[in-house]
């Protein structure tokens, strides 16, 4: 009987790659976000720094997207974005949850996270992981 341990061995790697190789969405770079908004002073409210980061730009707004931020203690948000009006038939809803701190004219964005929630899903919970 031949050795089969090399054939085992690349059959729990190969299920391994398999099994956890499903979408997950990126974490963004911070720190590339806060040199982009550098010295940006069109930037004025949570809500516009989270739009910049959704959209692109500062001003821009479509239908379904709603944006709603917590003070935590002087010039630091919680900010939300939800998008519920997604053309993704899998996906019901997006969140962007950024925490950033305002100094005079200026942010410093501390963490960023993105999320879902899926269309086909027993749970209303949010997730990281791609609907499918």
């Amino acid at each position: 009987m031949r050795n089969q341990s090399p054939y085992i061995v690349l059959f729990l790697l190969l299920g391994f790659i398999f099994t956890s190789s499903c979408d997950i969405y990126k974490a963004p770079d911070v720190d590339e976000f806060n040199e982009d908004i550098a010295g940006r002073i069109s930037i004025k409210s949570p809500e516009d720094l989270v739009k910049y980061y959704y959209f692109g730009d500062e001003k821009y707004s479509k239908p379904g997207v709603t944006v709603n931020h917590e003070q935590k203690k002087q010039g630091l948000y919680q900010i939300y974005l939800y998008d519920l009006n997604l053309k993704d038939r899998l996906v019901k809803a997006r969140r962007v949850s950024m925490l950033a701190h305002k100094i005079e004219d200026s942010w410093i964005v501390y963490e960023i996270n993105e999320s879902v929630k899926c269309s086909n899903s027993e749970s209303d919970e949010w997730q990281t992981e791609s609907c499918r």
